[in-house]
This record gives C-alpha cells, structure tokens and sequence, in this order.
C-alpha cells in the first residue's frame, strides 16, 4: 500500500493505493476538488496568439540534383 501527498499552493490532498500510480492519481483527485471549490475567476477578453509560419522553400530538392547533371 502506497501513500501519497500532493500540496498546490496551500491545498493539499493524500491518496492511497495498491500501487504509486494509483496513490498519485487520487492525491491528485483530491487537491482537484478541493480547487474546485474555489470561486471563478472572472472572464476577460482573450488575446489572440501570434503565431509565425515557417515560410516555404522555393528550391525543391530534386532540383538542385537536376542541374548538377
């Protein structure tokens, strides 16, 4: 039997099982209700992500193979 303790900030929940994984995971279910027991946060207007695209190669490979010959 496993024992496990998850603290987030000043929550923090114990889980226990027959094995870590399951240990962890309940630790974890725990801290997660007890955040969920927190007020929501209010709503603000999301900032759209600035995302670069890679540029496109203009030179093919098979090309350059092309004219070596």
């Amino acid at each position: 039997s496993f024992v496990v303790r998850v603290t987030v900030g000043e929550f923090s929940g114990e889980g226990e099982g027959k094995s870590k994984k399951i240990a962890k995971k309940l630790a974890a279910i725990a801290v997660l209700e007890e955040l969920r027991k927190l007020p929501q946060l209010p709503v603000t207007d999301k900032i759209p992500l600035r995302i670069k695209k890679k540029s496109k190669s203009i030179i093919k490979v098979g090309d350059d193979l092309d004219l070596l010959n």
